[in-house]
């Protein structure tokens, strides 16, 4: 039986094999040219679980080839609403501790945005201060395709009581 993977060749990440420097998340895109035909940017791995999983006969390794997109992608873009108020990057918004606002988040490629946040919650079309002071910064990306690059913006709220 064969399951075919379907993998995305861009994302927003962490390099896990750093050659320099602490690694920080950036753009990855698996279909960039290293200049080494023998090497390739990307692969997957999959690692097997339990006791065993450190034993290199449970790991394996598949060389894997990304296929190019279009040079000429358009930005992507979120379009961030709260209780129906359309935010810009400077919209002063406050959230109220514990109280839930109604929230949504679309995007320009129509691409599902990933969300998360510190010190707030979102979940299931709301967006809740878990704290009543401070700030609360929502990260929103999307990996990207064909026709539009990856996204990664944030957008920050003020908590109250």
């Amino acid at each position: 039986m064969t399951t075919p993977l379907k993998i995305n060749g861009e994302f927003f990440g962490t390099n896990p094999n750093p050659t320099a420097g602490p690694s920080t998340g950036e753009s990855v895109d698996c279909r960039a040219a290293t200049g080494n035909p023998r090497s390739t940017t990307c692969a997957v791995y999959i690692l097997g679980a339990g006791k065993e999983s450190a034993n290199p006969a449970y790991i394996r390794f598949f060389p894997t080839v990304f296929s190019p997109v279009k040079p000429d992608r358009r930005a992507d873009a979120a379009r961030i609403t709260i209780e129906d108020m359309v935010l810009t990057k400077d919209s002063k918004v406050s959230l109220s501790a514990g109280t839930p606002s109604a929230f949504s988040i679309s995007t320009s490629s129509g691409l599902t945005p990933s969300v998360s946040g510190d010190n707030c919650s979102v979940s299931q079309g709301q967006i809740t201060a878990l704290k009543s002071s401070g700030l609360c910064t929502l990260r929103i990306t999307t990996t990207g395709g064909r026709n539009y690059l990856p996204l990664v913006t944030t957008q920050v709220f003020s908590l109250t009581t």
